[in-house]
């Protein structure tokens, strides 16, 4: 399904949250490229997801360049392990996207914040804030399949890319949801995707 979207007014389209150690794999690293490639086609544009291994600069003051960018954000996607509730930043990052986010005025309450899982063990050792929001979709990623490369690779994993990619479908028509409300609220507010 293809989303029309209109200009954009947010400079991210979303922000991933994640804890570093969670990547060892390049697992995040590699939901970050599938997203960024389905909302090219869904959104008909350029997206921008912000994840700090690619919009970070050494120079840059990380607590002040993370806030601004959740700030700048439609959506979060936070993702959500064993080891995520233990992390000054995921905590830091989920407080600071609900500082900016606007929620009640453009009526989206907690719909702005969107989880996946990495696999886990032991549910009751993930964060807590995960049990309060929409789970109806539950998407946990799988480090095996970081690339569709192959024919076989398709039909071996058929279920976790038809979940992946609904997922992403999902996420997109939020992100224009959000778009739209905030243009709503905003009119004069539209900026300018940043260069890559």
């Amino acid at each position: 399904m293809t989303v029309q979207s209109s200009d954009s007014h947010f400079r991210y389209d979303a922000f991933i949250s994640y804890a570093h150690r969670d990547n060892e794999t390049g697992v995040i690293s590699a939901f970050h490229a599938q997203l960024e490639e389905f909302l090219a086609s869904s959104l008909r544009r350029e997206p921008s997801v912000w994840l700090d291994e690619i919009f970070l600069t050494p120079e840059a003051n990380v607590g002040s360049a993370i806030s601004t960018a959740l700030k700048s954000s439609a959506v979060l996607i936070v993702v959500a392990s064993e080891t995520t509730e233990s992390r000054k930043w995921c905590r830091d990052e989920l407080g600071w996207f609900g500082q900016g986010a606007e929620y009640e005025t453009m009526g989206f309450g907690t719909e702005r914040v969107n989880l996946v899982y990495m696999p886990f063990e032991d549910h009751s050792r993930l964060p807590r804030f995960a049990k309060h929001l929409d789970d109806a979709h539950q998407l946990v990623l799988d480090p095996n399949c970081t690339q569709l490369t192959a024919e076989q690779d398709y039909d071996e994993h058929k279920a976790y890319w038809n979940q992946l990619y609904g997922w992403f479908e999902r996420l997109s028509e939020r992100i224009v949801r959000v778009q739209t409300a905030f243009a709503k609220y905003h009119p004069y507010s539209a900026v300018r995707q940043p260069p890559r």
